[in-house]
């Protein structure tokens, strides 16, 4: 599994390793260790590695770098239209392989970066399912339900904050202040490959950009949530037996039963329990209303920064809320409730007969 981060080496050595007629794979070390490592989060890293030797390495990986052509990267990308890899995911391998070559071109290993104009698929919009103002009601009071009692918390909050479930599930208490009803997102919680240990492991890490660290006020509902997950955890201590968290993390709000980290698949598994039985009741209802489709915990955050320009929340500070880089991302992913409100504006202009 070591490979997958490329041959560490000291910074010395880095000329050795450079020759006319290496490989895409020995110049695939050099570029990741030193172009990558320390410059990039570890799970950036992680998916780097991933993408090369899963889909590049296998392909190309053997050629001297000389050698490619872009008859070569075109077979790449063909190959991954073939295997049905989506649109995104392909852009992300173009991605990897053109900044691997553009930096190859930098040292004079080639004499132009093959990946050039290269035409690959393009990447079709998003259509993300928003819960509609009665789906985001009734899911409130199925969470509120006595036998979701245990699961709610973490949805309550996902869906009252817009918080990602990595800013989440990386809550400690000394990041929740229920007196002032604000939580502090200083870190995202990862679960990686570590050569150390040989295996996967927790870690903190730091937000993606600096937005990402952020102050987020907290209603009186999200705040009665986190007391009630606070009550839930001294419960659970009292097994001492089962109660085992993982040195590091032992002040976690939203910790499995057994006090470790939980991961994203975990809150997927509540948020469908809870979906299921919401959509039973409805499917049973004396008026049956349609099933809520599949949702992911992502989609609790894009519902609640839809809720907040709905309510004409300024974009500007949606955009601190939700921790996005600039409010150019913000707009972007919004543009169906701004058009909207555009339109409540222009209908507002009708009484002064414009």
């Amino acid at each position: 599994m070591n490979e997958l981060y490329g041959n560490i080496c000291e910074e010395g050595d880095v000329s050795r390793q450079i020759h006319a007629s290496m490989t895409l794979n020995e110049w695939y070390a050099v570029w990741i260790q030193h172009y990558k490592v320390g410059y990039v989060k570890p799970s950036t890293l992680q998916n780097y590695s991933s993408i090369y030797h899963n889909q590049i390495k296998k392909r190309i990986g053997s050629l001297p770098l000389q050698a490619i052509q872009p008859l070569h990267i075109h077979h790449v990308y063909r190959d991954l239209e073939y295997a049905h890899l989506s649109a995104k995911y392909q852009h992300c391998v173009h991605a990897i392989l053109s900044n691997m070559l553009e930096t190859a071109l930098q040292n004079d290993l080639i004499s132009k970066n093959p990946c050039h104009r290269m035409k690959i698929s393009s990447l079709p919009p998003k259509h993300e399912h928003i819960l509609s103002i009665e789906e985001h009601t009734a899911l409130l009071h199925a969470l509120l339900q006595p036998e979701h009692q245990s699961i709610a918390p973490p949805l309550l909050t996902l869906l009252g904050t817009g918080l990602r479930v990595g800013e989440l599930l990386a809550l400690t208490w000394e990041n929740v202040d229920l007196n002032t009803r604000h939580i502090y997102i200083e870190k995202t919680l990862v679960y990686l490959w570590d050569p150390s240990k040989n295996s996967y492991a927790f870690s903190f890490q730091t937000p993606k950009t600096s937005s990402g660290r952020r102050v987020v006020p907290i209603s009186p509902s999200v705040a009665e949530a986190l007391g009630s997950q606070k009550c839930y955890i001294a419960h659970l201590k009292q097994d001492t037996q089962k109660w085992n968290p993982l040195p590091g993390f032992e002040n976690l709000v939203f910790p499995n039963s057994h006090g470790r980290p939980q991961q994203r698949r975990d809150i997927q598994r509540s948020l469908d329990r809870v979906v299921a039985t919401l959509n039973e009741q409805r499917l049973q209802a004396s008026h049956p209303l349609p099933a809520i489709p599949h949702i992911h915990p992502h989609t609790l955050r894009h519902s609640f920064a839809t809720r907040c320009f709905e309510a004409e929340i300024q974009p500007k500070i949606v955009q601190t809320l939700v921790g996005h880089s600039s409010i150019q991302i913000t707009m972007d992913l919004y543009t169906h409730v701004s058009l909207e409100a555009c339109q409540k504006s222009m209908q507002k202009l009708e009484q002064f007969g414009i």
